[in-house]
């Protein structure tokens, strides 16, 4: 807010929880901006990079609004990209809003007491039209320009992404004395399933496949894991082939050795 006023602009907030620095008048208008939150040990660029250069270009280029979406990574709840979607109706209300964090708290709650409404989520895409386009400035994550010796380039594609919560529910048992063809070992299945991820992607190097996190019960030392809960995370610029791959990761975890229940 303090930056909006340095550069005359006026700061409101979107249904989703956005933070929109806005020039003087009704719009539309073009804009500028990224994010200010981050995956964990993201590093201090990771989006609010693009904020920071948003107010640069907005004290240059008067006109030009800054937008801060809301919860853009979706590290807390599992709902990555949530304030654009929300501004482009893209975003499954009812499901983001009952998602809940590592503690049990859920994003409705949380959002009220940022002193968002989540009752007015549904309405966000009716600020759509006050943008005429965005453009948004970021970090580099990968290697290229590094190689390439260029100082920044163009994004050609974004790539379509897919976050699988993969639960395998096996049976606890002594691990010193139970025989492998008498287990249900749910850490086993899960191992074979993450493997199965990566292979089935192919040699893609566009296709990134990631077992990001699990969870194991009862996770000790001397007992078969008896459940375990498996997020996979899946991107490529082509949606046909997430699809594709999608629905093999699938057969693969039908035939698996332990229920498996995955979950969008």
């Amino acid at each position: 807010a303090g930056q909006a006023r340095a550069a005359g602009l006026r700061v409101e907030r979107d249904p989703a929880g956005s933070l929109w620095a806005l020039p003087a008048g009704d719009g539309p208008w073009w804009a500028t901006g990224s994010h200010l939150d981050s995956v964990r040990a993201g590093g201090r660029f990771d989006g609010p990079l693009g904020v920071a250069a948003g107010f640069a270009v907005a004290e240059r280029a008067p006109g030009v609004a800054v937008l801060a979406f809301a919860d853009e990574e979706g590290a807390r709840f599992n709902t990555p990209t949530f304030g654009s979607r929300a501004l482009a109706g893209r975003l499954d209300v009812a499901d983001a809003l009952a998602r809940t964090d590592d503690d049990g708290v859920a994003l409705a709650d949380a959002m009220r007491a940022f002193g968002a409404d989540p009752g007015a989520l549904a309405a966000a895409p009716s600020w759509l039209p006050r943008l005429r386009g965005f453009l948004e400035l970021h970090i580099d994550q990968t290697r290229d320009l590094a190689s390439l010796g260029a100082p920044a380039g163009e994004v050609r594609a974004l790539a379509s992404r897919l976050r699988l919560a993969l639960e395998l529910t096996g049976r606890a048992d002594h691990a010193g004395t139970t025989r492998r063809e008498e287990r249900a070992d749910a850490l086993a299945a899960a191992a074979r399933l993450i493997v199965a991820a990566d292979e089935l992607a192919g040699d893609d190097p566009d296709f990134l496949v990631t077992a990001s996190r699990i969870l194991v019960e009862p996770n000790a030392f001397t007992t078969v894991p008896a459940r375990v809960r498996l997020w996979i995370d899946a991107r490529t610029p082509d949606p046909a082939r997430l699809e594709s791959w999608r629905a093999a990761l699938g057969e693969r975890a039908a035939a698996a050795a332990v229920p498996v229940e995955v979950r969008v």
